[in-house]
């Protein structure tokens, strides 16, 4: 089966670079590749180093010193976010694969990154959505959700998991 509209989401993390092979491996001739990071509100999350979360709302004008040093952390949150789309695209040019880029921002208080992507794949119309997983067990996977079994429950179209290269 050959896909013609590959959404790739990544955080950034070694295992979504993981992951970036089998985008080049399902970039056929003809196929259209988009890459997606999800950014939200960082007093929502946990944050974790290779994530980045931001909301928009959190970007209006500050009102007051604590606030402003919040809007300080999310255009550094935006800047990061735009920071690992731009280096997921010149790797993959790197590899013949020419892809467009499109940063998800939450636009409410409690982030659903599953959502955002799910989302944004069925606005672009993806035929599959590829994603590094960590593959989580136990009490990690209960304390963080899993974002890739979130996918593959509520996904109208192929999901591809690459597992990372190391155990987290």
């Amino acid at each position: 089966m050959m896909f013609t509209r590959i959404l790739f989401a990544t955080d950034g993390s070694p295992t979504s670079e993981h992951a970036q092979q089998s985008v080049v491996n399902l970039a056929g001739y003809g196929s259209t590749v988009r890459v997606v990071t999800v950014v939200g509100t960082p007093s929502t999350v946990e944050i974790s180093p290779t994530s980045v979360l931001i909301a928009r709302e959190s970007l209006e004008r500050p009102t007051s010193p604590s606030k402003e040093l919040g809007v300080q952390e999310n255009i550094q949150a935006v800047e990061a976010g735009e920071s690992i789309l731009e280096s997921t695209r010149l790797k993959l040019a790197e590899a013949g694969v020419t892809a467009d880029t499109q940063l998800l921002q939450f636009e409410q208080s409690h982030p659903d990154v599953p959502a955002a992507i799910l989302k944004a794949a069925e606005e672009w119309a993806a035929d599959v959505i590829v994603l590094g997983t960590h593959g989580r067990t136990g009490l990690q996977r209960v304390v963080l959700g899993s974002v890739a079994e979130n996918l593959v429950r509520h996904c109208k179209v192929p999901v591809l998991l690459v597992r990372g290269p190391h155990p987290e």
